[in-house]
């Protein structure tokens, strides 16, 4: 269903037009997924890192001494961990790839709930239990 939304002809302007994405040697085993993500979308996908590209996916910390770490730096890419592509695909338009550094860890993203109304002072109502968070967290 969603590639006939993103592939519809009524479409003028993809979410990703203009975007030329590499994916980091690590991230070798996803770059399928990656790449489908990426052309639904209307992002272009580069398969090496001779060409130029806007966008470097990896994750973990940067290693300024590797050779895609330079081509991303000459090419003043940004650089963002894979679930920025996946949220974008998600949500079928761009995010700020700010919220997406490569040192991102999507299991620490916990959304908190209040379950009591807000003029009550009750302790309980204004810190969730650890399991109202990692239940929230799960639901990602």
């Amino acid at each position: 269903m969603t590639e006939e939304i993103y592939s519809s002809a009524t479409q003028t302007k993809l979410p990703l037009q203009g975007v030329v994405i590499f994916v980091s040697q690590q991230l070798v085993s996803s770059r399928i997924v990656l790449h489908q993500q990426c052309t639904a979308l209307g992002g272009k996908f580069v398969w090496i890192f001779d060409v130029p590209f806007t966008h470097y996916i990896c994750q973990g910390k940067l290693s300024k001494r590797g050779k895609e770490y330079r081509k991303a730096e000459e090419y003043k890419a940004s650089c963002v961990h894979p679930a920025w592509l996946k949220t974008c695909y998600k949500f079928g338009q761009r995010v700020a790839e700010k919220l997406y550094a490569t040192t991102y860890d999507p299991n620490r993203s916990l959304v908190f709930i209040s379950n009591g109304d807000d003029n009550d002072s009750d302790e309980e109502n204004h810190n969730p239990s650890l399991a109202a968070m990692k239940t929230t967290s799960s639901m990602k």
